[in-house]
């Protein structure tokens, strides 16, 4: 393994497997890490790890993750739902995408990790054919997506069926 510039493991982003504990095991702490450490929810990591793996293993079919490693140490992660649209007379299948859980440790940040993790999901989503993307960002990853190449439509709307928990100091993402 060779070192990067500054001393460390180099960067590498891959494919999560829903069938490999260890994959499982790492989402699970990233989400948790992210969740409790940086948006102030609580709950026991043994039992969050327990449900986490559950929940994939019922929704692999439409929720496809990729974790980005330094070291083969998980550092970051990225979701892609995958929404099966209805069926038109001349494209049959459509299907598009919502990216999602986009998480960088901080120590990880600013170095294109999460750039990185973005690209890949892109890059499935081209191969695969999907219609078009969308992403809720926050304010501090606005830049992250526009610089992948989202824009913003002006033909979403949204209605908000439930108030999120906001830890204190939040920022809504533009136009809320």
């Amino acid at each position: 393994m060779t070192a990067t510039a500054d001393g460390r493991p180099p960067l590498t982003v891959r494919a999560a497997d829903p069938t490999q504990t260890t994959d499982v095991a790492a989402l699970a702490l990233l989400r948790y890490t992210w969740r409790v450490g940086e948006r102030g929810e609580s709950g026991d990591p043994a039992e969050f790890a327990a449900a986490f793996g559950t929940w994939w293993d019922e929704n692999a079919h439409t929720h496809l993750a990729w974790l980005a490693e330094r070291g083969g140490e998980p550092v970051g992660m990225a979701w892609l739902a995958l929404i099966h649209r209805v069926p038109g007379p001349e494209r049959f299948r459509r299907v598009s995408g919502n990216v999602q859980s986009v998480y960088v440790l901080a120590t990880e940040r600013g170095v294109g990790t999460g750039a990185l993790l973005v690209e890949a999901v892109v890059a499935h989503a081209r191969a695969d054919e999907l219609g078009y993307l969308t992403v809720h960002p926050s304010e501090l990853s606005y830049p992250l997506y526009e610089r992948a190449g989202f824009a913003t439509s002006g033909g979403v709307l949204e209605l908000g069926l439930a108030e999120p928990r906001r830890p204190a100091g939040y920022a809504a993402p533009r136009g809320q």
